[in-house]
């Protein structure tokens, strides 16, 4: 059996899981408790997903065939307050190793996919470049009256980069083994 809580915002009360050998139970704003039989559990996708605040945030997204593809989305950082999120990639990780191997035992037509679906995957790495390269034009237009700039937008660009390849090579659509979950689909 494992457990993972977490809490997604401000305006959310903390969530708790439990992968047991039953289902998957959960329990929202300490009140509302509920079991999911791993059978009722279509699909579970693991991705990355950066933002500002959160930039080694992952996200294990489980979907069930009742009520129809429902998605439950559940993410390795957790709100502590305002601009402040903790980092629980540990607990996460072990969770969600757990309860993979709960679902493949329980429901083997079930299937694991890791990063998103190829359609957003394409259209996101799109809107990537297309905003790399607006930005790298704007600055190469502005850098002609100051020479510094050429050094920031070198600097703003490889930063960027470093997100972005990472993002691409862990959220490239396949599927994986549940019993086998690459290391670079959980936080480190």
């Amino acid at each position: 059996m494992a457990t993972y809580t977490f809490r997604k915002s401000v305006l959310k009360k903390p969530e708790t899981y439990t992968a047991t050998d039953g289902g998957l139970d959960y329990t929202f704003d300490g009140i509302s408790h509920a079991t999911c039989p791993y059978q009722n559990i279509k699909s579970v996708r693991l991705i990355y997903f950066p933002t500002r605040l959160k930039t080694n945030n992952y996200i294990c997204e489980i979907t069930l065939n009742v009520p129809k593809d429902l998605k439950i989305k559940i993410p390795s950082i957790s709100y502590v307050s305002f601009g402040e999120f903790e980092d629980e990639a540990t607990s996460y990780s072990q969770f969600v190793k757990k309860l993979t191997n709960h679902i493949s035992r329980a429901n083997p037509s079930c299937k694991f996919y890791a990063g998103k679906p190829i359609w957003k995957f394409i259209i996101e790495n799109i809107l990537v470049l297309l905003f790399l390269a607006f930005l790298f034009w704007l600055l190469s237009a502005f850098s002609t009256a100051v020479s510094g700039i050429v050094v920031l937008r070198i600097f703003i660009v490889g930063l960027s980069l470093y997100y972005i390849i990472k993002a691409y090579t862990i959220n490239l659509p396949k599927e994986f083994h549940p019993l086998a979950i690459p290391e670079k689909l959980l936080p480190s």
